[in-house]
């Protein structure tokens, strides 16, 4: 036990100190600083930290900028527009500013600025704040959109490559539920979903399987391959006899494939525990959905 307190470091600042530190007008100030501490009443420092990055580029754009607004409620459209252009080529500031010295912020960082500068004065005009501004100044069209790209197929000697290794593995669950989650697509509650009765032989149409209600919340059936039919005959012989299990959405009672010991496996545990520990592309943990 000592007498003396452990020094916090230099940058553990509260968001009084950080407010401090950037030259804005006092009544900016005072009103970002009430909107922050109200806020922070509601959510994880974290978010706080986040929110304080979001607002102080702001108020330094104001103070530099336009001087003459030292209340928010003199805040006009076009003061709101020259911010969009400007925060778009803005670089780091604080501690990233020396890491990401020349660097223009990112897409992620620029997005969230401009819905908390837009949260901001939504809610200090719904709370009827004296420094509101009398009409709203940031609409849905200023938010930036991020970018949403496709997921693509592994290239073939990646997929099999990743196989390979899938088929190396010793847990039979994890060699098996892998296999099963790239031949059919499937989500891995859609694979722990799975019941005895959902693989259909429609014999010249081929083996089909009957995927269950899923995110989408709708059945669709999927061709099976010869490698994805002998895992599932794998996985229906290994698991032998059980008693019929409640499921978990209709509570009626159901055969599923995956379960051991007499209980199934969770989505997280399959997730966590039968993850590839090792593969090629950095191909690794089955929490998504699988585009091989």
């Amino acid at each position: 036990m000592i007498d003396t307190p452990p020094q916090r470091r230099p940058w553990a600042r509260n968001y009084i100190q950080r407010f401090a530190d950037v030259e804005m007008a006092d009544p900016i100030r005072e009103a970002l600083l009430r909107y922050v501490t109200v806020r922070a009443a509601v959510l994880r420092p974290k978010s706080v930290e986040s929110l304080i990055n979001d607002l102080l580029p702001f108020a330094d754009y104001l103070t530099t900028a336009h001087p003459e607004v030292t209340y928010l409620e003199n805040l006009a459209r076009r003061h709101i527009e020259g911010f969009l252009v400007w925060n778009r080529i803005r670089t780091w500031r604080g501690q990233r500013a020396a890491a990401g010295a020349g660097r223009t912020i990112s897409k992620a960082v620029i997005q969230s600025t401009v819905l908390s500068v837009r949260n901001l004065l939504d809610d200090i005009t719904e709370w009827g704040s004296e420094q509101a501004p009398p009409r709203r100044l940031i609409f849905v069209a200023d938010v930036p959109k991020l970018d949403q790209p496709l997921p693509r197929a592994l290239p073939p000697d990646i997929d099999a490559a990743v196989m390979n290794a899938v088929s190396q593995l010793d847990d039979s669950f994890a060699r098996i539920g892998l296999t099963v989650l790239r031949g059919a697509g499937l989500r891995v509650g859609e694979l722990l979903d799975l019941e005895l009765a959902s693989v259909i032989d429609y014999g010249p149409a081929g083996t089909w399987l009957k995927v269950p209600l899923g995110r989408l919340a709708t059945e669709h059936m999927v061709p099976l391959s010869a490698a994805t039919i002998a895992a599932l005959d794998q996985r229906t012989t290994a698991r032998g006899v059980c008693r019929p299990l409640p499921h978990p959405r209709t509570g009626e009672l159901t055969d599923f494939v995956f379960v051991a010991h007499g209980r199934r496996l969770s989505q997280s545990g399959f997730a966590t525990d039968y993850s590839l520990p090792s593969s090629p592309a950095g191909c690794v943990g089955t929490g998504v959905r699988p585009w091989w």
